[in-house]
């Protein structure tokens, strides 16, 4: 699979493409880590969902913290396994967006991050 994901990843550079979007499916979600080293050796700028991308060498990242939504998935299988009928259930969607900016990324990859998206940044990563 690795190495199904550098040859696209490369194809994607080859083409010229000035950045990417990673959406949160596989193999990126197997592979963030590799993924985001991919992103800094092609010289790709990515934004994703995926914070884990961000920290591997994406350049920033923005959505639900995942460590809350797995928390919040816990607390509905509980009520279900005590009981809880799902359809009873009320439907929840992440109320809290985090950005985490990887300046370390841009700065390899030779991209200003302008100072008000760092201000608002959840985390930056140096």
């Amino acid at each position: 699979m690795m190495q199904g994901l550098e040859a696209t990843v490369s194809a994607v550079a080859r083409e010229g493409v000035d950045g990417v979007d990673i959406e949160p499916v596989p193999p990126f979600t197997s592979y963030p880590r590799e993924t985001g080293e991919l992103l800094l050796k092609y010289r790709l700028p990515c934004v994703s969902e995926l914070r884990r991308i961000a920290e591997s060498g994406g350049l920033l990242s923005y959505g639900p913290n995942l460590f809350e939504t797995t928390r919040r998935m816990a607390y509905f299988v509980d009520r279900i396994l005590k009981g809880a009928k799902p359809a009873d259930l009320p439907v929840e969607q992440a109320s809290k967006l985090e950005l985490v900016v990887n300046t370390k990324a841009a700065q390899a990859l030779g991209v200003t991050i302008p100072p008000l998206i760092l201000a608002r940044a959840d985390e930056v990563i140096e």
